[in-house]
């Protein structure tokens, strides 16, 4: 009887780890988790705008954007894993709720790790403000 609790449990251990490793996140996912921030104080100099500021958090398959004061926008929604390629992350964003259209969108995000940073479609380079 002993054996067999013994084999029982290498196992079930075993298909603890198989599940574990499986459900590892990617690097560059797991690197943006947390909340950015990026602020353009000049705007290149346009006189009607004093500043863009533009927020974006990922939060384990939702993430949050909010930019404001060149066009104010605010969005939740989820979000995918599609691949990664280097210090690329490529995801589906899909069932936004906000200001925005309803399907999803594909969207890459550029890691720039020595930098600590990330940079996104329609703004600079974001600094994490929370991890």
């Amino acid at each position: 009887m002993n054996k067999r609790v013994s084999l029982f449990s290498l196992l079930f251990l075993i298909s603890v780890g198989i599940f574990i490793s499986g459900c590892r996140m990617d690097p560059n996912e797991e690197f943006i988790q947390g909340s950015w921030y990026y602020l353009d104080p000049h705007l290149e100099q346009m006189t009607s705008e004093a500043q863009l500021e533009v927020f974006w958090t990922f939060d384990r398959g939702a993430y949050e954007y909010y930019a404001c004061c060149f066009v104010k926008m605010q969005q939740t929604g989820r979000y995918a894993f599609i691949r990664s390629e280097g210090d690329s992350l490529y995801i589906e964003m899909f069932n936004p709720n906000g200001d925005t259209r309803a399907e999803p969108v594909e969207m890459k995000i550029v890691i720039n790790r020595e930098a600590g940073t990330i940079k996104i479609p329609g703004s600079g380079e974001l600094t994490r403000t929370m991890p």
